[in-house]
C-alpha cells in the first residue's frame, strides 16, 4: 500500500536506539513502522517521500521505495504456527473429553456400580501425548513451510501415538483383569480335608 512519509528518528547511541518511519497513508498502514536499521532505506528517505508499505494481515511487514527494500521488526514470524499448535493440542484434548464425557452419560449407571473403565486413562494418556506432539510440529512448521507442513507433521506423528494409546490400554486390561482374578480367588483346597458344611 502507498504511504507518504512524514519524518524518519534515526537514534544510535549505545543501548539506546531507535529507527522508525512515521508515515500517512489509508488504513491498515501503521502511523509508524519500526525497522532494524538505518539501512539500506530509511536514512535515505525525506519528509514527503513516497513509499510502499508491505502489509500482511495487520503488520507492516517491509517498506520499499524504487528498488530498495528495508524489513521492518513488525513481523508475525512464528504466530500462524503457535495458532495452529494451540489449535491441534486444543483437538486432541476436546476430542477425548467429548468422549469421556459421552462415555459418563450414556453408561451413568453402569459407571456408579463398575467405576470408571480401565482404558478411559490410557485414552487420555493418549489425548495429552497427541496434544504434546503438537510443539515439535510447530518447529517444523517455523523452520519449513508454516502451518500446512505442521499439520502434515502432527498427522505423521500421531500413528506412534495411537501405537502407545493400545498399549496403555492392553496393559490397563491386563491389571483389571488381574484385580477382578485376585477378587475371586477361590479358597485353596487343603489335603486331606473333609467338606465342612456351616
Amino acid at each position: 500500500m502507498r504511504a507518504r512519509v512524514r519524518s524518519t528518528v534515526i537514534i544510535d547511541r549505545g543501548k539506546r536506539q531507535q529507527f522508525t518511519a512515521r508515515l500517512a497513508g489509508p488504513s491498515p498502514v501503521p502511523h509508524e513502522v519500526d525497522l532494524d536499521g538505518s539501512g539500506p532505506l530509511l536514512k535515505r528517505l525525506r519528509p514527503g517521500d513516497q513509499v510502499v508499505v508491505t502489509m500482511w494481515h495487520d503488520y507492516a511487514t517491509a517498506i520499499s521505495r524504487g528498488d530498495v527494500t528495508q524489513e521492518s521488526g513488525d513481523t508475525a514470524v512464528g504466530e500462524p504456527e503457535f495458532i495452529t499448535a494451540m489449535v491441534l493440542a486444543l483437538l486432541s484434548l476436546g476430542l477425548f473429553a467429548m468422549y469421556a464425557g459421552g462415555q459418563a452419560v450414556l453408561r451413568a449407571r453402569s459407571l456408579a456400580v463398575k467405576g470408571l473403565p480401565d482404558t478411559l486413562v490410557p485414552l487420555g494418556r493418549g489425548a495429552l501425548a497427541a496434544a504434546a506432539c503438537a510443539i515439535p510440529a510447530g518447529f517444523i512448521g517455523a523452520g519449513w513451510g508454516g502451518p500446512l507442513v505442521m499439520v502434515s507433521a502432527w498427522g505423521a506423528m500421531l500413528p506412534g501415538v495411537w501405537w502407545l494409546t493400545r498399549l496403555w490400554q492392553r496393559r490397563a486390561r491386563r491389571r483389571g483383569r488381574h484385580r477382578s482374578n485376585l477378587g475371586t480367588t477361590p479358597e485353596p483346597d487343603t489335603p486331606g480335608a473333609v467338606g465342612r458344611t456351616a
